[in-house]
């Protein structure tokens, strides 16, 4: 009698063991979303448009760039400390990752792309803030990133889009180059007649200034005999539309210099690891402010810009 007990029980284990698991829900297997657009003060729109609720006559965001996740375990901790820092600032509306956000996102390996995305859509939602994800350059694999946004808030829109580029190794992100193509340079259009009565700045993961060598040595391309590469087009565009103010990150320079090219003034966010921005746009003008992200609440620098 003991044995057939026995038997009976190992049956029972061998048959509970090998049944199939529950299949997850699809919300269980998708990956977060590039905004948190469940968020009761979002309101998403067509085409890459979302719209931040904002009770003031200034809109507050902070900018991280090139975080870089998966490259070192400390820039998660990162993430997760400004973030929590960000959490407690009532005066921001929302905060814009300006591409990089993953670190092998171009790999031919995609379970370390799709390791480091895990990590990005684990910590990127501890935010209680609306966020929004640009592309970069390492992001190219990671269809999550937007390539290009429409950002409403208050009186001001932020028109943000991705830099095409050229691989000359596709296992080497580091020497894509940038260009915009002609779609992307009719969306943006778009974007700015969408904008009209507002004030708009641009952003995006290359800068528009001058190549210098020193403060921006990879901006997107200036024309070259017959190919036109999007900068000269999108300085008429800022002139034309007065887009005065554009952010760029790639750089990764901690001293976050600036420069005035045709109507834009280009400001450049170092690498997130070191330093983020938090941007405050009024009628009037922005006040820029570059802080320290080991200690998120110290200011290294304090830029006022007056509109034209």
């Amino acid at each position: 009698m003991k044995k057939l007990t026995l038997l009976l029980l190992i049956l029972i284990l061998l048959f509970t063991g090998c049944t199939a698991p529950k299949k997850p829900s699809k919300n269980e297997t998708e990956s977060a979303s590039s905004s948190v657009t469940q968020n009761t003060n979002v309101t998403p729109k067509e085409d890459g448009v979302y719209t931040v609720e904002n009770s003031t006559d200034t809109t507050t965001f902070a900018i991280f760039s090139d975080a870089h996740i998966g490259e070192e375990m400390r820039h998660v901790r990162t993430l997760k400390n400004v973030s929590a820092w960000v959490n407690t600032q009532e005066n921001i509306n929302y905060v814009l990752f300006l591409g990089d956000n993953i670190h092998y996102g171009y790999a031919a390996n995609k379970t370390l792309t799709q390791s480091q995305l895990d990590l990005f859509n684990k910590y990127a939602p501890t935010l209680k803030k609306p966020y929004f994800v640009l592309r970069g350059n390492h992001d190219p694999d990671v269809m999550e990133f937007e390539d290009k946004m429409l950002i409403e808030c208050g009186s001001t829109n932020v028109i943000c889009f991705f830099a095409d580029y050229f691989m000359t190794d596709p296992n080497d992100a580091l020497q894509n180059t940038g260009k915009v193509s002609p779609a992307m340079l009719k969306w943006i259009e778009e974007a700015l007649k969408k904008s009209s009565g507002k004030r708009v700045v641009f952003a995006c993961h290359y800068a528009i200034a001058d190549k210098d060598g020193t403060n921006f040595t990879s901006p997107i391309l200036p024309k070259t005999d017959e190919n036109d590469f999007g900068r000269e087009k999108l300085l008429k565009l800022a002139e034309q539309y007065d887009v005065e103010l554009y952010f760029n990150g790639h750089e990764h320079n901690k001293n976050c210099p600036s420069a005035t090219v045709g109507n834009i003034t280009n400001f450049n966010i170092g690498k997130f690891t070191h330093v983020f921005a938090v941007v405050s746009l009024s009628a009037d003008g922005a006040v820029i402010e570059i802080h320290d992200s080991d200690s998120p609440e110290t200011v290294i620098k304090t830029t006022e810009y007056k509109f034209k």
